[in-house]
C-alpha cells in the first residue's frame, strides 16, 4: 500500500526542479535580452508585403522611416535586394490590402459555386 510519505518523496524532486527552471528563466529574461538598452519601437519598421517564393524563401517589402527596402529572406540569411527612397516608392501602392479568404470561399471559387 502507498502512503502519503511515498507520494511526497516522489513529488518533492519534481517541485524542486520546476522551481529551479523557473528561477533560471527569470534570470535569463532579466539579464540576456537580445537588444539590451535599445527600444525597438523607435525604429518605425513596417512590413508592407511578404511573398513566398519557395519553401522557406520569401521576398518582403519593408518601410523603415523614409525608405522602402525590398529584402530576400532565406533559411539563414536576409539579403537587401533593392533600396528605394520615399520619392521612388510613391509609385508603390502601400495601402493595398491582401484579401484573405477562408478555405470554403476558395473552394467555392475554384469550383465556380459562388
Amino acid at each position: 500500500m502507498v502512503n502519503i510519505f511515498d507520494i511526497l518523496k516522489a513529488l518533492f524532486p519534481l517541485v524542486v526542479i520546476i522551481g529551479i527552471l523557473y528561477l533560471v528563466l527569470r534570470y535569463v529574461k532579466k539579464f540576456y535580452s537580445p537588444v539590451k538598452g535599445i527600444k525597438v519601437s523607435n525604429y518605425e519598421i513596417k512590413v508592407l508585403a511578404t511573398q513566398m517564393i519557395m519553401p522557406k524563401k520569401y521576398v518582403s517589402v519593408l518601410k523603415i522611416k523614409d525608405k522602402i527596402l525590398v529584402v530576400g529572406i532565406g533559411d539563414s540569411s536576409i539579403n537587401l535586394l533593392k533600396e528605394l527612397e520615399l520619392e521612388e516608392s510613391d509609385k508603390i501602392d502601400t495601402t493595398q490590402t491582401v484579401e484573405k479568404n477562408s478555405f470554403v470561399d476558395l473552394f467555392r471559387k475554384n469550383l465556380s459555386l459562388k
